[in-house]
C-alpha cells in the first residue's frame, strides 16, 4: 500500500483478535480517530461479515457521530 507517509507509518493484516491485543500495548501508536472508529462500527460490522450476517448491514440507514467525549481538563479551559 502507498500512503501518505505524513499519516500512515506502516499497516499490517491483522484479525480482529490480534487488533484488540495491539489496541492494550502501551508501544503502539493509533490515531485516535481510528480506536473511535474500530471501538463504534469496525469491531460490530467485523462480526456480521464474519457471522455471514452481512445483509444485515445492507439497511443500516442510521448516521453515526464520531464523537468522543471532551476530557474535562479541555472542557474547563474552553
Amino acid at each position: 500500500m502507498d500512503g501518505n507517509p505524513n499519516e500512515v507509518q506502516a499497516t499490517k493484516y491483522v484479525t480482529e483478535n490480534q487488533l484488540k491485543t495491539m489496541f492494550k500495548d502501551d508501544t503502539l501508536l493509533f490515531t485516535p480517530w481510528f480506536k473511535l472508529i474500530c471501538q463504534s462500527t469496525l469491531f460490530e460490522w467485523w462480526e456480521s461479515v464474519v457471522g455471514g450476517r452481512m445483509s444485515s448491514l445492507k439497511s443500516e440507514s442510521t448516521i453515526r457521530r464520531m464523537l468522543e467525549p471532551v476530557p474535562q481538563a479541555l472542557a474547563d479551559a474552553a
